[in-house]
């Protein structure tokens, strides 16, 4: 699939504004739809050429809207590695039938 040509079928998400007075603002639509497929073009692009670029534009694009003021929640993600093996694990201290009902 081309960068930014979306697959037929997918959904399109409605980013549309509604104004004062309860109307549309296509105009704000519009200009955000553009915002969307240009980034959209990016990350594909970066996507396909399987470079390392689209964590790091995400990081710099979300750096930089934070920097501007926006909130923009943090994200958590730490890689679990369990460091103890199976044969060394302690028996489970409850009953799992039963919790698994609860």
């Amino acid at each position: 699939m081309e960068p930014g040509k979306k697959a037929q079928g997918d959904a399109q998400a409605n980013y549309s504004r509604k104004n004062s007075s309860g109307l549309e603002d296509n105009n704000s639509h519009n200009e955000t739809q553009k915002w969307l497929d240009s980034m959209e073009y990016m990350l594909e692009s970066a996507l396909k050429n399987r470079t390392s670029e689209a964590p790091l534009l995400v990081e710099r694009l979300i750096e930089r809207l934070r920097d501007s003021g926006l909130k923009v929640p943090s994200i958590v993600n730490t890689p679990y590695i369990n460091t103890i093996p199976d044969e060394k694990e302690p028996p489970y201290p409850g009953d799992r039938e039963i919790e698994r009902r609860i």
